[in-house]
């Protein structure tokens, strides 16, 4: 490499170094956006996902020792999984991408079932039970 002498030579080289970090920073930016279109949430993510999920269905029945609860929730919960996959495109709550995990929190916070379940569930609780 030929050392600059002159200010022109000076210039040119910056000129020159200027452009390259350019072009490496462009290459890196593409390369940072495909990791970040493809790295899934980490198990403290997913683990918080499961939290708001429990929270929002007992909610939904009405609280954990209603008889919604006892007799609706794993129904329910099939429901909101199902329904947060498809939302979402993916497999499993745990295909999440990093760049959804708030719109994912978002979803499960104010998911609501659909009309029939609602219903389902106030006519459980409504019952009285004859315990003999």
């Amino acid at each position: 490499m030929k050392i600059p002498k002159t200010d022109r030579e000076i210039l040119l080289l910056s000129v020159k170094v200027q452009e390259e970090t350019a072009q490496r920073v462009d290459k890196l930016e593409v390369k940072v956006n495909g990791l970040e279109n493809t790295l899934t949430i980490d198990h403290g993510q997913q683990l918080k996902l499961q939290s708001i999920c429990k929270s929002r269905i007992i909610s939904l029945l009405g609280g954990k020792d209603t008889p919604a609860y006892k007799e609706l929730s794993k129904q329910l919960f099939s429901f909101i999984w199902r329904d947060f996959k498809q939302y979402f495109n993916i497999s499993s709550y745990r295909d999440c991408l990093i760049t959804d995990f708030e719109n994912a929190v978002n979803y499960l916070t104010t998911w609501t079932s659909d009309n029939n379940m609602k219903l389902k569930i106030d006519l459980v609780n409504s019952q009285t039970r004859l315990e003999i």
